[in-house]
């Protein structure tokens, strides 16, 4: 059966052919019981019983069946033309287990385009000061510390001329303190910004993360002895809602931030936006 991409639930230009699974020939291999280190001797004596691969491998032989996709839309999701997949979704049940505690992220990167080009080296601080603290905070949530930060600024690149600039700045040692992290971005800023041009986007980029129990100090490294207050700070803004404490660096009016004129109400998670329902 062939059917082709609906939209909503598969990329445009990819088609599927669908095969059900048919268990006609069970597959039999010896298990053996406990046996020396080694390879196991192939004598009947060692055999404990034969398992099925049919019933080992294939949970659900009724829900169970194999897909072949025919396109080039989901290359980037590691599934290429012509490869086979078994499919249980058709049938409701989920193919892979429920990730409880997602792996720590080996990048931290914090973006934003500006609501209206920014052109002094003030704006372009206060932009980097609140990427930074974002990307500190949330690589203090997964526990981890930081070695290399990337500092990028840009113009309009369909404005000529067109200006980027990317710099690379290392810890002395890996860290996730927020004053670092801004000191290191505003160090950044000071090296790669031009005067004049009208600048579009700002961001950082931590990489080299370790976690934060497995830190290689440096022999000339201090201790700022700040941890105590990041915490303080993290808890506020997780009690309270994000942003009730800003670092001075971050500014107040903050007026290159991104325009949010057409915001979707927040039913569920701000009082003053709740829907009234009025009956006469």
């Amino acid at each position: 059966m062939k059917i082709p991409a609906l939209p909503g639930q598969l990329p445009d230009g990819v088609e599927v052919t669908i095969v059900p699974y048919q268990a006609s020939k069970a597959l039999l291999l010896p298990l053996f019981e406990s046996v020396s280190a080694g390879f196991p001797s192939p004598a009947e004596d060692y055999i404990d019983c034969a398992l099925d691969l049919n019933d080992l491998v294939v949970q659900h032989p009724a829900a169970t069946f194999f897909v072949r996709v025919k396109g080039h839309s989901m290359i980037d999701a590691g599934i290429e033309s012509g490869d086979v997949r078994i499919v249980w979704e058709l049938r409701g049940i989920p193919c892979l287990p429920l990730e409880l505690t997602p792996p720590p992220k080996k990048a931290i990167g914090r973006s934003r385009s500006f609501g209206r080009p920014v052109t002094c080296q003030k704006q372009l601080k206060e932009a980097l000061a609140t990427h930074a603290a974002s990307a500190a905070r949330a690589l203090r949530e997964q526990q981890s510390v930081a070695g290399r930060m990337q500092i990028v600024i840009e113009t309009n690149p369909f404005v000529k001329p067109y200006y980027g600039k990317t710099i690379t700045a290392r810890f002395e040692t890996p860290t996730a303190s927020t004053p670092e992290m801004i000191k290191c971005a505003h160090k950044g800023l000071k090296r790669i910004y031009k005067e004049g041009d009208c600048y579009t986007r700002a961001g950082v980029l931590l990489t080299e993360l370790v976690p934060e129990n497995a830190v290689q100090t440096s022999l000339f490294s201090k201790s700022h002895g700040k941890q105590a207050v990041l915490d303080v700070v993290d808890e506020i803004n997780a009690r309270f809602g994000r942003g009730k404490i800003k670092w001075a660096s971050e500014g107040i009016q903050q007026e290159w931030a991104m325009r949010q004129s057409h915001l979707s109400k927040r039913f569920t998670t701000k009082w003053a936006e709740i829907p009234e329902v009025k009956a006469f």
